[in-house]
């Protein structure tokens, strides 16, 4: 392949990627380990990527549960760093505790699947100070930050 089609894919790759960040759409391998995620960790209950009308396959009924009772506590969400993102897999902290982990990047934005009820304050990776939000047309919200202590 010649250097000008390897730039051309890797343009087009970039561009992919950025899309998809923007959107908040993660991708299989890259932002969630096969099999070790729900499909409301992925927001496939917000992207069309389950049916809550049809039954029959692999592990609908807690599929079906966790959305009836509001129980998904795990969601991919954007975020925005104060700097260039470290590499995919790096926790995300709150205070010292992993409250989730770095998926896809691009810069300073990225993907990462957090646990939306432990995500409240200053979030960052590896040092690097995150906005963290919801995708766009997410119905979930993240963790109210905490009111500080009295004194």
């Amino acid at each position: 392949m010649s250097s000008a089609a390897e730039h051309n894919d890797g343009a087009a790759f970039a561009a992919y990627t950025s899309a998809r960040i923007e959107a908040g759409v993660p991708d299989a391998g890259a932002d969630f380990v096969l099999g070790d995620a729900f499909p409301h960790d992925a927001n496939m209950d917000h992207t069309g990527g389950v049916d809550f009308a049809k039954g029959c396959y692999v592990g609908q009924e807690i599929v079906s549960r966790m959305k009836h009772r509001g129980t998904a506590r795990r969601r991919t969400v954007i975020v925005d760093g104060a700097g260039p993102l470290p590499e995919p897999g790096t926790g995300l902290d709150v205070a010292g505790r992993t409250v989730g982990r770095l998926g896809s990047s691009l810069g300073d934005k990225g993907l990462a699947i957090v646990r939306i009820d432990r995500v409240s304050g200053e979030v960052s990776a590896e040092g690097v100070p995150l906005a963290v939000t919801p995708p766009p047309g997410a119905s979930f919200e993240l963790a109210p930050p905490k009111a500080p202590a009295d004194a």
